[in-house]
């Protein structure tokens, strides 16, 4: 599958949210990432690429702290 969005995409994000399985998130994962929301426990946010067989994600990384997850993507700009 390819991803999403791509290198140089401009995104509007809300900070204000809970986040939910399904939904794309910029996130700091050792670095920041844009990846979706794959399931959510009491240990953390797992996340996962949309192109999973280039993706680095959750699946290596481990779940992300739920205050690593810093924003929804809404909308893209341009």
């Amino acid at each position: 599958m390819m991803p999403t969005y791509k290198a140089g995409d401009t995104l509007l994000g809300w900070s204000w949210f809970h986040p939910k399985v399904g939904q794309v998130v910029i996130a700091w994962q050792g670095r920041t990432v844009v990846k979706r929301v794959a399931k959510i426990t009491e240990t953390g946010i797992w996340l996962k690429g949309d192109n999973a067989a280039r993706s680095t994600d959750s699946r290596t990384l481990g779940p992300v702290r739920r205050d690593h997850v810093q924003s929804k993507i809404i909308m893209r700009l341009g």
